[in-house]
């Protein structure tokens, strides 16, 4: 198998993942969606230890900790990014909005394209304004449509945007600075674990403690959370040595394409004219990123051609 079809297929494995997931925790809807984030956290953080001592490569983790106060200080705030994220997309899939989630999955890349634009000062093309336009006009129409606007979907969407843009920022690789975000949050979510049980055992919360330890199946699943968090991060690193840039960013809309056919045919939730209609919009949209983004794509490696004296041919 080539590099590019390991890639790709290391590729698609992750979206797989990432999208069959909402099946995985809508078995955990009984459990708290701080305590099942709070599980999340801790075993993602202990699965990438894992790796990282197998692969010989803790002293790479410990540097991120050493590399001053401005990197230490976008770690931090790599971490809160990522935690609100992954407990507001918990507490979709367990209050049933879904669909919203897999929404605002299906904006972050246009988010992202904003965002960039205005902490990065980068210039945006008229295709790339065109499709913002048409991102924001579905969430108006959603909005109007449904008398709220989809904060999930928002929520989620500038999160994970402001996420990857302090991403650009760091020099580390994905694996290493995920663990360090999780490693960051670890120490809350045990404290806060550890509290949950101590308050039950003297009765304070009336017997609604922790689940962890009391049900195996349970503990079982909360535990295996970190393999399906760190896993496809593990096969996305693994692809993006081996595939363009514009290959990752289309591979990507698997997990939502997936988050999105779980939550109308699998879960059953409510998807109307409304949502239909903001749906197809932001379709448009990313139809027009994805063309734009394979634009430049293909522009950046025509210039590098030329600038190593190769005759290219357009």
């Amino acid at each position: 198998m080539s590099d590019r079809a390991s890639g790709v297929a290391a590729m698609g494995l992750a979206g797989v993942i990432w999208g069959l997931s909402p099946i995985y925790y809508k078995g955990l809807t009984h459990v708290p969606a701080l305590e099942v984030a709070s599980h999340r956290v801790i075993w993602s953080f202990l699965t990438f230890a894992v790796i990282l001592a197998v692969q010989r490569r803790g002293a790479e983790f410990i540097h991120i900790f050493s590399g001053g106060r401005n990197g230490f200080a976008l770690t931090v705030f790599a971490a809160v990014m990522i935690s609100v994220n992954w407990f507001t997309w918990i507490l979709a899939v367990q209050l049933g909005f879904l669909t919203e989630a897999s929404f605002g999955y299906f904006i972050f890349p246009i988010f992202a394209v904003l965002l960039g634009a205005i902490g990065l000062r980068e210039r945006l093309t008229p295709v790339q304004w065109v499709s913002i336009g048409i991102a924001t006009a579905a969430i108006i129409y959603m909005a109007v449509g449904l008398n709220t606007a989809p904060w999930i979907a928002l929520l989620l969407a500038t999160t994970f945007a402001a996420y990857g843009l302090i991403k650009r920022k760091t020099r580390f690789g994905p694996i290493h600075s995920v663990a360090a975000e999780a490693g960051l949050i670890t120490p809350i979510a045990l404290v806060w674990l550890v509290g949950t049980h101590a308050f039950d055992w003297v009765g304070f919360t009336g017997g609604s403690g922790g689940i962890f330890g009391s049900n195996l199946t349970d503990s079982l699943l909360l535990a295996f959370s970190g393999v399906i968090t760190a896993g496809p991060l593990v096969l996305m690193s693994y692809a993006t040595k081996r595939l363009r840039y514009a290959d990752i960013g289309l591979l990507q809309y698997t997990n939502p394409s997936l988050q999105f056919l779980v939550a109308v045919f699998v879960f059953m939730e409510p998807f109307g004219r409304v949502q239909l209609t903001a749906f197809i919009l932001i379709w448009a949209a990313l139809a027009l990123y994805s063309f734009e983004l394979f634009r430049q794509d293909r522009r950046l490696r025509s210039s590098r051609m030329t600038a190593s004296g190769e005759v290219t041919t357009l």
